[in-house]
């Protein structure tokens, strides 16, 4: 886009950008074997952070079967894990970016025994 001298773009909103930050954490949890596991944390920042969720440093891809990555009004993120094994019990993690920066949490899961 070619701007003549002079003109300015403005952004939309005069709103600062404010860095993400966990208004609730991850919390670890414990889940008996085939039951499902639901993560929940609660992001604000502006821009809208962008939001992903790793499992031992990949990302995690949802196929909205075995894994689910939902999102709420109020910035509230969830990742289901469904019909849970020994397989799924390690460390999951959440990171949320946006222009002011990134933060990110992590929380284990548990499975309890067949």
């Amino acid at each position: 886009v070619q701007l003549s001298p002079g003109e300015q773009v403005i952004p939309k909103s005069d709103v600062p950008i404010k860095a993400p930050h966990f208004k609730e954490e991850l919390r670890n949890l414990n889940v008996k074997f085939q039951a499902n596991a639901t993560f929940v944390c609660k992001v604000t920042g502006h821009p809208k952070p962008i939001v992903k969720w790793y499992r031992q440093g990949k990302e995690i891809m949802p196929d909205g079967e075995k894994i689910k990555i939902q999102e709420f009004k109020g910035g509230y993120y969830q990742l289901v894990i469904t019909n849970v094994t020994d397989d799924d019990a390690t460390v999951y993690q959440v990171r949320a970016t946006n222009q002011g920066g990134s933060v990110s949490g992590t929380a284990s899961l548990d499975v309890e025994g067949e």
